[in-house]
């Protein structure tokens, strides 16, 4: 640094670029393997149930999903994937959700979120 300026040599920025591609395919391969393979719903217990291609599950609680609250147990079962495999779909409900979302513990809009934090269901 000469006068508080910076100098930054042309290596350093390719390095950077190269680290920022190698984080980003990783990113991208972590994201493929949460890939969802199928979900349902349990009655028993309430809860929606996604199983991913590495062999792991999440859970969560029906009534904590937007759109979910007021479903049926059969219309809760009709739970599809999205073709991507992160996203889930019921088409009578006419009610998405976002699986990276749930992994974070977000299950709906802001202003939904906000209603579960007041009835501090999260």
């Amino acid at each position: 640094m000469v006068n508080n300026i910076k100098f930054i040599s042309k290596e350093n920025n390719k390095d950077t670029l190269l680290q920022k591609i190698e984080k980003a395919r990783k990113n991208k391969k972590s994201q493929l393997e949460r890939k969802a393979i199928n979900a349902k719903y349990d009655p028993q217990n309430d809860q929606i149930i996604i199983q991913f291609v590495d062999g792991s599950e999440f859970r969560f609680n029906s009534q904590l999903g937007q759109g979910l609250q007021s479903a049926t147990p059969e219309q809760l079962a009709e739970v599809e994937i999205t073709p991507s495999g992160q996203g889930l779909h019921w088409e009578s409900l006419d009610a998405d959700l976002r699986i990276p979302d749930l992994l974070q513990g977000v299950y709906g809009n802001q202003k939904w979120m906000s209603e579960l934090k007041r009835k501090k269901l999260i």
